[in-house]
């Protein structure tokens, strides 16, 4: 008897020290009976892997953590058609509490374990960066669109002290996540973040590789690890290259909404300036920056700026609508291939929208500009 009370207490202990622990949510501002899932991707792919699924009940989700290696996860709201956003995270071993305000995203919470503890500091330190750049768009905005005259020097002065004040606010703010990998080395949260900038910041894959090869064995071993180091071999093996500033872009081929199949290549001839713009209809902030590209295209196209739409739609019925809704009048192509578009992998696309700024010859002038940054960036390039 006195042996298998021995036994059973041995394992208790076993299963209370391999118990993953608890992933609870806490939400605002989503209604009751709204679809939660608890989200991660696997090796190799680019669309995520749902894990598990649950209801709002009470405002509150609890899921069962059934991380044993470090992984990037997410904590999804809504569905594809109603999306009502989502909370990136780092699954590992331990409670994990996430509080998310779905009108008031600056008040979103990760915390319970080291990496999220470290996560939730990045993001809070980068809010009131997002918030000063904010307010400096609702002052400053207007006047960043605004066509200056060349014979003002007064004004012209003052518009490039204005443009120069942003791109250094933007600036400050890319660059963040990097500066705080460079604090916090061969860490979770350092892991974390090269693993989201391959290969999306420009580098070549040796000096991806480099940086991750400081990393600890320990560190390079999670499943987190495998992933970032299977994205530096896929960018080592890839036939065409990641758009870089300064190189010549990689040729792509889609249909057209007419049915005829046209390359980059074939649609720069005879062109001056191009946006290759990523989107596609069911993405929500790709809908919110058409508005804007219908601007820049009406002011600047006769100047010499062009657009060619490349959309990761599921269906063509789907990115006609868009089209048609969203008055994109510009060249589109598609191989309605969702996440499996071969460009996914040859530009190594992330999240969408993604654009391209190139000239004539396919150079990559700029990356990923929207709104006032996009046209600022036209009118230099177009000496307007």
């Amino acid at each position: 008897m006195k042996r298998i009370s021995v036994l059973l207490a041995s394992a208790l202990i076993f299963v209370a020290c391999n118990k993953a622990g608890n992933i609870s949510v806490e939400v605002a501002n989503i209604p009751d009976g709204s679809n939660v899932e608890l989200q991660t991707i696997e090796i190799g792919a680019v669309a995520p892997t749902t894990i598990s699924k649950a209801e709002v009940k009470e405002g509150k989700v609890v899921f069962e953590n059934t991380f044993n290696d470090l992984d990037e996860a997410y904590i999804v709201f809504g569905s594809e058609e109603e999306p009502l956003g989502a909370v990136p995270f780092v699954g590992e071993k331990g409670d994990i509490k996430i509080f998310y305000d779905k009108e008031e995203l600056t008040k979103i919470k990760v915390e319970g374990t080291e990496a999220n503890n470290k996560l939730q500091e990045l993001q809070s330190n980068m809010i009131p960066k997002i918030d000063e750049l904010k307010a400096f768009l609702n002052d400053n905005g207007l006047a960043l669109m605004m066509p200056v005259d060349e014979n003002d020097q007064e004004a012209v002065k003052n518009r490039a002290a204005v443009e120069q004040k942003y791109e250094a606010m933007v600036q400050e703010l890319e660059n963040y996540p990097a500066n705080f990998k460079e604090k916090n080395k061969n860490t979770a949260i350092a892991l974390l973040i090269l693993s989201k900038e391959v290969p999306t910041k420009g580098k070549t894959a040796k000096e991806y590789q480099e940086e991750f090869d400081a990393f600890s064995i320990d560190l390079k071993s999670t499943l987190l690890g495998k992933k970032t180091q299977a994205a530096i071999k896929t960018l080592t093996e890839s036939k065409t290259a990641v758009p870089v500033i300064g190189e010549k872009i990689g040729d792509f081929k889609g249909t057209t909404p007419a049915g005829e199949e046209l390359s980059l290549y074939d649609y720069m001839q005879g062109k001056k300036l191009i946006l290759i713009d990523v989107w596609a209809a069911w993405c929500g902030p790709c809908r919110k920056e058409n508005p804007n590209l219908v601007k820049a295209y009406k002011l600047y196209h006769d100047k010499g700026f062009d657009i060619i739409g490349y959309s990761l739609d599921r269906t063509k019925e789907e990115w006609e609508e868009a089209i048609a809704k969203d008055g994109l009048t510009w060249t589109q192509v598609s191989n309605i291939a969702y996440w499996n578009d071969p460009i996914v992998s040859a530009y190594g696309i992330q999240g969408i929208p993604a654009s391209y700024l190139i000239d004539g010859n396919g150079v990559v002038i700029a990356t990923n500009l929207r709104g006032a940054a996009l046209e600022q960036k036209v009118k230099e390039v177009l000496g307007l």
